[in-house]
């Protein structure tokens, strides 16, 4: 019976699979991004104050950065931070790397606002640590279940994402997504036996 299960198991999967890459790529000819996201280091705060807006104080300032990545790299731009109102003002550093977001407005002029800061590095070893972790508790189980992981991630912004922004119905991606996502992760995380299949159904 579990051969038999995971047999059409396997056949599902591969068929799914074809058109997950099918709808990926043409997910990624039918959607554009008008916004482009963007790497850049602060190399002069031009300006830095306290200002009023909408009758609350804030900081305020004026920073020139050096584009890293995209399609202006190494330009200089700059950017005004604090002059709208929001609830945290981030306060920033000559040297300090972030993420900056590239629109335009409606006369089609540029303009650039900091997202955030560059996170990278510290993410990269809060995940060294959790893999670790999980490997080293649950031995291959664990490794299983990390690449069972990444085969969601891989599903959710290789086709789902995709899909969804292209105009598609979110229900029916989503759900032809997680025909790819559970039988996955449902075996390697917990192995292929009777119990996993009834819970997969």
């Amino acid at each position: 019976m579990v051969r038999i299960v995971f047999t059409l198991f396997l056949t599902v999967v591969f068929v799914i699979t074809g058109f997950v890459f099918a709808g990926s790529v043409l997910a990624q000819d039918t959607f554009q991004v008008a916004e482009e996201k963007l790497e850049a280091r602060i190399e002069n705060i031009v300006e830095e104050k306290e200002i009023e807006v909408m009758d609350k104080k804030q900081l305020y300032q004026k920073l020139e950065l050096l584009i890293l990545n995209g399609s202006l790299k190494d330009k200089k731009v700059t950017v005004e931070n604090g002059n709208l109102p929001t609830a945290n003002t981030l306060q920033f550093k000559a040297g300090d790397e972030v993420v900056v977001s590239k629109s335009q407005d409606i006369s089609g002029n540029d303009f650039f606002y900091i997202t955030d800061f560059i996170r990278r590095n510290a993410m990269l070893w809060l995940f060294i640590i959790f893999a670790g972790l999980t490997v080293l508790i649950g031995r291959w189980r664990g490794l299983a279940s990390l690449v069972g992981m990444a085969i969601s991630f891989a599903v959710i912004f290789a086709f789902i994402l995709p899909q969804i922004l292209a105009g598609r119905d979110p229900i029916f991606i989503s759900i032809l997504g997680s025909l790819v996502i559970i039988p996955v992760t449902f075996y390697l995380s917990h192995g292929i036996n009777r119990k996993t299949t009834v819970a997969i159904l």
